[in-house]
């Protein structure tokens, strides 16, 4: 009996400190998590950039995407080619949290515009060649960045999610460190194997080989991108889904362009533009400022076309 009480006691012991170092490691984690990069310093800053939208005047216009919005629209040259159009009452925002998608836009739309009735008047989904098809989720990113509270019921009870993603989701929802485990690897494995970010780098650019291979005969599946389309109509927010050029010419999948029209919003294919050509792309996959701008003018001249005959859009002026 002694032993068995001094067993239970050491195990408690050994429990507790384990327990005590995960809550020293998750605290630490949420008071220096926006310090892990750049795009977590935004993706924090989301429901700051959602609030200083809803108090401009004007028409507020939110441009959302991933990395592609970033580096290919300038807010400064759209509102300056806007007004010389007759639009100069607008504010503009860009959201774009790096490496998301679809489902990514979906749940940040919802999250940090919709349910807390910051919306914009108008939604620009900026969008490449595969961005708007459903894809595997990534629970941990929709959990810990995308979400909010009244998903998790949602996001467990639904049955096409698996257990693992469930308890990805759940765990990656609260708890900082688990949500950033992905962020604290490569700094970790960086110092300790060599050559770690050439490795990283070479697997990301098979994937997407893999992704841009005609010979791959999957039927696109838009289930997200109508899930977006309805929560703008719901919400009576206008959605314009426009394409970038890419270092490789592309086509849209016609049944994009249905969706969208069955939906009564906006197509602006702008992925092929004689302006910007593969000199416009000095890593391969992003677009240099010169082209930004040629692409950000372009955009503007067909926003002001459309948003000359339609009236919703008249306070821009």
């Amino acid at each position: 009996m002694n032993l068995f009480i001094s067993n239970f006691r050491t195990e408690t012991k050994v429990i507790a400190v384990v327990l005590f170092a995960l809550l020293a490691c998750e605290l630490a984690l949420r008071k220096v998590e926006r310090s892990l990069s750049l795009d977590l310093q935004h993706i924090r800053a989301l429901p700051g950039i959602a609030r200083n939208l809803a108090k401009t005047d004007g028409l507020r216009i939110l441009f959302l995407g991933n990395s592609f919005t970033r580096v290919t629209v300038d807010p400064e040259v759209f509102k300056r080619e806007m007004k010389s159009h007759g639009f100069g009452n607008i504010a503009v925002e860009r959201v774009h949290p790096d490496g998301t998608r679809i489902n990514e836009w979906y749940y940040t739309f919802k999250t940090y515009f919709v349910e807390p009735h910051l919306k914009p008047d108008l939604l620009v989904v900026i969008t490449g060649r595969a961005h708007l098809q459903d894809q595997p989720i990534d629970p941990s990113a929709l959990g810990a960045y995308f979400s909010s509270s009244r998903d998790v019921p949602a996001f467990l009870s639904n049955t096409t999610n698996s257990l693992d993603e469930k308890m990805e989701f759940f765990l990656a929802h609260y708890s900082a460190a688990y949500a950033n485990r992905r962020r604290i690897e490569p700094r970790v494995f960086t110092r300790i194997i060599p050559h770690y970010q050439n490795c990283i780098q070479r697997i990301y650019e098979a994937r997407i080989r893999t992704e841009a291979d005609p010979r791959r005969n999957t039927t696109p599946v838009y289930s997200g991108l109508e899930q977006l389309l309805d929560l703008g109509e719901k919400a009576s927010i206008p959605i314009v889904i426009a394409t970038v050029p890419m270092w490789q010419p592309y086509s849209i999948d016609p049944e994009v362009k249905r969706l969208v029209a069955a939906h009564q919003m906006t197509f602006i294919e702008a992925n092929e533009m004689e302006e910007i050509d593969s000199s416009h792309f000095p890593d391969g996959y992003h677009i240099d400022q010169l082209g930004a701008e040629k692409y950000t003018r372009i955009i503007a001249a067909r926003f002001a076309k459309f948003f000359a005959e339609d009236p919703r859009f008249q306070k821009a002026r």
